[in-house]
């Protein structure tokens, strides 16, 4: 019976040591996983879990989000940090949609408008969007564009909706006469 025993006392302390280094190798270093949130405002886009020093794939990546009216998307950042889906993932990280303000610049021709753009805020006005200047009329030479006494300046950066109205100097005529005959008109 002793050796029933003995046999018996072998068989689990191997049972205990297969049991024990079974558990040790589960229980090994395991790749730390780390989590990546973008949001817009306070609603999360999408999330993704990133192995600790791994890219993320750009399948995982989210779509850029589309520009509204009054805004164009920028980019995902963090802080003042903009988003590289070239750096490792080293700890769990929140990006935010940054927006820039899209502006709208109006001319106008008295109650009609003439042309408008849509600029970003801090951008000046692309060329192709600058309506060309008005003809003189028979009355009146075009002066340029105004924002009440302010002229419209291309390379200026847009921070606000503006709306430049064009300016007109009236053309006068002088008459130079002799008793009842006209003998010279001008304009000026």
């Amino acid at each position: 019976m002793t050796r029933k025993r003995v046999f018996i006392a072998f068989a689990v302390a191997v049972m205990i040591l297969v049991l024990t280094a079974a558990l040790l190798v589960a229980c090994g270093d395991e790749t730390k996983t780390y989590t990546v949130t973008f949001k817009d405002g306070e609603t999360v886009v999408k999330t993704v879990s990133v192995q600790d020093g791994a890219t993320i794939a750009d399948a995982d990546l989210p779509a850029d989000l589309a520009d509204t009216a009054d805004a164009a998307f920028e980019g995902w950042f963090n802080g003042d940090v903009a988003f590289d889906k070239t750096a490792a993932i080293t700890s769990n990280v929140t990006y935010t949609a940054k927006w820039a303000s899209i502006f709208t610049v109006t001319f106008k021709n008295g109650d009609d408008v003439i042309a408008t753009a849509k600029v970003k805020s801090g951008e000046k006005i692309a060329a192709a969007d600058i309506p060309a200047n008005l003809a003189n009329t028979a009355d009146a030479t075009f002066e340029g564009w105004f924002n009440g006494d302010v002229a419209f300046d291309k390379d200026a950066a847009i921070s606000a909706n503006v709306t430049y109205t064009a300016k007109w100097a009236g053309i006068l005529t002088v008459t130079f006469k002799e008793g009842d005959n006209v003998i010279a008109t001008a304009k000026v």
